[in-house]
Parts: C-alpha cells; structure tokens; sequence
C-alpha cells in the first residue's frame, strides 16, 4: 500500500511529487490509493501518473469527522499519558479543511473520464450496483466470479457483526452546525 507522505516532506508540489516518484518507481501499471488524504495531492499523483484516474466517496462529514476523531483519540491512547480532545477536533478540522480546499482546486484538472464521485449512503443500500459504475469506470469487466464473490461476502459480513464503533459530536464539542460551516458545505459532490 502506498503511504501518504509525511506532511513535512509535503512544504511544496514539487517536493510532494518527489516523495510520491520515489515511493511508486518500479512498481505495478496499476494502483489503487485508498486513503483519504491522498484528496489534496491530485496534481502530483497527475504528474507521476498523468492518466491517472480518481474515486471521490463522499461520507456524511457529520459522522466522518468525528469518527476520525474517535479513531485519533484511540490511537493517541495508546502513545500518550493525555489526551487533548480539543487539540484533536483543533488539528482533524484544520487538516480536512485545507485538504478539501486543494481537493477542489486538483479536481480542477479532471472531467467525467478521470474522476467519478459516489455516495457512501448510495454504497451501502447498493454495493454491486456502485461496484459495477466502478468497473465501468476504470474500463474493465466486472466478471461474473467476482461479482458473485462480492455479493458472497456481502451475504456473509454483516455490518456491525462484530461490534458497532461507538462516538457522538458532543464527546468532542462538536455540532452539526460547526461541521457544516467548516466541513460540509465545502465538501460535497458536484
């Protein structure tokens, strides 16, 4: 999998070019990023890989800021004495903020063929369905085995089998209204 750099290494595109050339020379044709924070980096994945084409899911920020939230405070459990909720929600905004304003300005550089966006809430009522536009999309065949695989596994991993990820605005002094003038109303799909 492909890491995002460290936000130090990233002070400028070149140098975030740079970081992404070395980690990709002499790999695989094709790679999936799947990680968020990749949103902000679209014209130096473009100048590395200029046929290069992008998924957009869009979540409910509501629920997917303070998740990420949720999961920083258990990761810095783990690494600190203290935890700094505010210092948390501070830097998660912060960071989505700027990432989604250069998301806009990197989608600039694509149209229909190099960027598709899709609805998580449409993904979960309709997995195969979103899958197949996917496939569609990157040009290549949704074969039969792997979509009866697919709807296998959906059959089989039901969500929230194993427990349900618990956290609410209020654990973070969040609000819907600070997230939907900071997050949502920037991040939505065109």
């Amino acid at each position: 999998m492909i890491r995002r750099p460290p936000r130090s290494t990233l002070s400028s595109s070149s140098a975030a070019s740079d970081v992404y050339k070395r980690q990709l020379s002499g790999r695989p044709k094709n790679w999936l990023f799947k990680d968020p924070s990749h949103i902000e980096h679209i014209p130096e994945i473009l100048k590395i890989y200029p046929k290069a084409r992008f998924i957009h899911i869009f979540r409910d920020p509501i629920k997917s800021i303070t998740s990420t939230c949720s999961l920083t405070e258990k990761l810095w459990n783990g690494l600190c004495n203290k935890i700094d909720r505010e210092l948390i929600v501070k830097q998660t905004i912060e960071f989505w903020e700027n990432a989604i304003l250069k998301n806009k300005e990197g989608r600039t550089l694509l149209d229909s063929t190099t960027n598709l966006d899709i609805d998580y809430a449409n993904f979960i009522k309709d997995p195969i369905a979103t899958m197949e536009n996917i496939y569609d999309f990157i040009d290549k065949p949704l074969e039969e085995t792997i979509k009866i695989k697919m709807e296998s596994y959906i059959k089989n991993h039901k969500k929230h089998k194993h427990g349900k990820h618990h956290y609410e605005l209020k654990d973070y002094g969040l609000t819907e209204e600070i997230i939907e003038d900071r997050i949502a109303s920037k991040w939505q799909i065109n």
